[in-house]
């Protein structure tokens, strides 16, 4: 069960305090909460973490992502369709990591 969001909104609320509080019609302790806390931090973490190109987890073909090159730099690239090679804008990269693009923001200006 997620309770991500619950969580959140009933902490902005100031609603989680002292004893047990209730989500979805469940009684949950402190320390449960707390441990629900600690999993959601560690999935979040994992959505940011650089991936090597050598593991078995790769993008999307042609799906935009960040990218760490040998030579240090981030950008943005791309595994490409034609040839199944990493590549950017300069089209001359060599790629050592990857993670997928942040979602923009759900503010609209």
């Amino acid at each position: 069960m997620e309770y991500s969001k619950e969580l959140r909104d009933m902490l902005l609320r100031n609603e989680v305090g002292i004893g047990n509080f209730s989500i979805d019609n469940e009684i949950i302790n402190l320390k449960d909460a707390t441990h629900i806390l600690i999993a959601e931090i560690d999935r979040l973490q994992k959505l940011h973490e650089w991936i090597p190109v050598n593991s078995e987890t790769m993008p999307e073909i042609d799906v935009d992502v960040l990218i760490l090159t040998k030579a240090g730099n981030i950008t943005i690239g791309w595994v490409c369709s034609v040839n199944g090679d990493w590549t950017d804008s300069s089209d001359d990269v060599t790629v050592t990591h990857w993670q997928p693009l942040p979602l923009p923001p759900q503010e609209q200006p």
